[in-house]
């Protein structure tokens, strides 16, 4: 795990210490490599799905305040999208949160189901397909009861 001080991002980014100690920074677009090098996430962000522009500028502020190290949080991702960036992050900085990640894009739910394999948090983040007529959140669906 690699905590993250809440104001990482309030500096600006030495893009050749960068490039240095990721060899596929070339390769990769910014935001893979900031979160490879900070969170220890490895994500696959295909070309025609996006990633939020400005989440490298509010994701530490959002997971700071009041933590509990101790409590157990359900996260719930209404759109999650192909990254899957927020549970991703959330289960980086948290080891006793999880996450329901859901979205009615077949694609963007193929790569995030993805980059949640790529690191290896099967069991703690589970990727739901939605459809635009199920409800906003589908608790049958996945099992839990109301």
């Amino acid at each position: 795990m690699h905590p993250a001080p809440r104001t990482i991002y309030d500096s600006l980014v030495d893009f050749s210490a960068l490039a240095s100690d990721d060899p596929d920074f070339k390769k990769l677009q910014l935001t893979t490599s900031l979160l490879a090098r900070d969170f220890g996430l490895k994500i696959e962000l295909p070309d025609d799905r996006l990633c939020p522009p400005d989440l490298l500028d509010t994701t530490s502020d959002s997971y700071s305040d009041g933590y509990d190290p101790k409590r157990e949080v359900l996260g719930l991702d209404i759109g999650t999208g192909a990254s899957c960036i927020y549970p991703l992050l959330g289960c980086a900085q948290r080891p006793k949160w999880k996450f329901i990640a859901t979205d009615t894009d077949t694609k963007s739910l193929n790569h995030a189901r993805q980059n949640i394999h790529l690191n290896d948090l099967n069991s703690r983040i589970h990727a739901h397909l939605s459809k635009p007529s199920d409800p906003l959140i589908p608790l049958d669906a996945l099992g839990i009861e109301t």
